[in-house]
């Protein structure tokens, strides 16, 4: 399964990237993002951002 990349998060919200830098790290300190680093072959490690069990816990109060 893929997992969000921050470019991913900038082009899907179409927001500033100081704007989604800021978000994700109020979501990872909140414990509801784990941030992980990630490399594609001939690539700097970049990070990605998967989603905690604190934050799976919030879903069904998004949904309803």
């Amino acid at each position: 399964m893929a997992r969000p990349r921050f470019e991913e998060f900038v082009e899907r919200t179409d927001t500033s990237e100081p704007v989604v830098a800021a978000r994700l790290r109020e979501l990872t300190a909140d414990g509801l993002l784990e941030k992980f680093p990630y490399q594609e072959p001939g690539q700097r490690t970049r990070s990605g951002y998967r989603l905690t069990e604190k934050g799976s816990d919030l879903l069904p109060c998004w949904w309803q």
